[in-house]
């Protein structure tokens, strides 16, 4: 213990020392910066969301089509080894 701690055992004189301190005041500079990096990321993530759905949109529309013909090609090669086989 220093001797101001067994002088002031509850920390006065630190609260006092503490209370006149200068307030820090948020730079207004930085704060607009931030708010910009934040407002660019938002816009980055609603054009992502909006690929992602149209994506969604246009891929279902050609895997349905190439089931279909998956399963056109298939039936045509087990025709033609029933035919073979005969």
């Amino acid at each position: 213990m220093t001797p101001i701690d067994r002088d002031d055992p509850l920390g006065i004189l630190n609260l006092n020392r503490l209370s006149r301190l200068p307030t820090p005041e948020p730079d207004p500079v930085r704060a607009a910066r931030v708010l910009d990096r934040c407002h660019q990321q938002l816009a980055r993530q609603q054009r992502g969301l909006l690929q992602r759905k149209r994506l969604l949109r246009r891929v279902p529309e050609p895997a349905v089509i190439g089931a279909f013909s998956l399963i056109y090609v298939v039936a045509i090669m087990r025709n033609l080894l029933r035919w073979r086989d005969v």
